[in-house]
This record gives C-alpha cells, structure tokens and sequence, in this order.
C-alpha cells in the first residue's frame, strides 16, 4: 500500500489533512461502494419505469389497433348495407319499398348495433386502461418502497460510518502526544 506523505508544519504532520487522510483510508472505499449501489438502484428503477412504458404502449396500440378494426368492419358492413338499400329501391316500386321498409329496419338495428358496440369497445378501453393504471401504480408503489427501504438501509450504514468516523478522529486527536507545556502540538487556540 503506498503511503502518502502529509505537508509538514514545523516538522508536524497537519492536523485537518492527517484527518481527511485517514478517513480516506478507512471510508473512501466504502463511500464509492455505497455510491455505486445507489447508482444500480436508479439504473434498475430508470429499466423497470422504461418496461413498463413499453408494455403499457404496446397494450395500448393493441387495443385501439383491435377497436378500430371493429368499428371499420361495422361501419363497412353498414356502408354495404346502406348502399344495397339504395340500389333495391331504386329499381323497384312497391315491391323494393315494402322491401326497403324491412332494409330501414335492418339498418335502424345495425345502427343501434353499431352504438352498442362502439359504446361497449369504449368501455373495455377504459376498463383496460385503469387495470393497466391500477397495475402500473401498484408496480410504482412497490418500486418506491424497495428503493424507500433501500436509500434507508444506505442512509442508516452511513450515518453508522459517519459517527465512527468522528470517534476515531477524537481519539486520533487525544492520541496525539503532549507539549511540555501540557498542550497538543499544532493546536490552534481559537
């Protein structure tokens, strides 16, 4: 291990960089660990937040792909319906009117079908999206409380280094030998 040589004072090591020096040593490592482990909790939580946008959009894009289909086919079916109607009553008198009567009713149904099923899409779209919202928030909740209990743990290692920490400065500082005055070397009267 390399040593490291302390600017001098008088001959004396200085009292705040012989500190930094040994706290260096004694948590430096730690600290970038902990540093490093908080870096992997947001790098985790960035990809589930991503996958979950992904899944979400491709849930989505399913189900407007499967409502629009719907309603297209409908709506052509309709179309056709409409348009045979027309054509019947145009090439035939009464016999085409009391048949475009039925048509008209058909339509009327086909109509009412048609708002029925839109109406229906519309609410498994929104029954689909809130399952998918209910889904993602508890997913969310759970990913907070993880990283919640995690940055707690974190917190709680640190401040447990940290109060070491200023232990072993204390006892460094009353370590230290004695002036034949009775003084520390170096101290700074404040």
């Amino acid at each position: 291990m390399e040593t490291q040589t302390l600017p001098t004072h008088d001959g004396v090591p200085d009292e705040k960089q012989s500190m930094e020096a040994i706290r260096d040593l004694l948590f430096g490592q730690k600290t970038r660990e902990i540093g490093d482990q908080i870096g992997e909790v947001e790098s985790r939580l960035k990809n589930s937040i991503s996958e979950l946008e992904n899944r979400l959009n491709n849930r989505f894009e399913s189900l407007e792909s499967f409502v629009k289909a719907e309603i297209g086919s409908a709506k052509e079916q309709f179309d056709s319906e409409r348009s045979e109607h027309e054509k019947f009553q145009s090439e035939a008198g009464e016999k085409v009117k009391t048949l475009g009567d039925s048509l008209n009713d058909r339509f009327g149904k086909v109509k009412e079908d048609l708002k029925k099923l839109e109406s229906e899409n519309r609410n498994q779209v929104f029954e689909r999206t809130k399952a998918l919202s209910d889904e993602i928030a508890d997913l969310s909740r759970r990913i907070h409380e993880k990283i919640d209990g995690e940055m707690g743990n974190l917190r709680k290692t640190a401040a447990r280094k940290n109060e070491l920490s200023e232990l072993l400065i204390e006892l460094g500082m009353r370590m230290q030998p004695k002036d034949e005055d009775g003084g520390d070397h170096d101290r700074h009267h404040d």
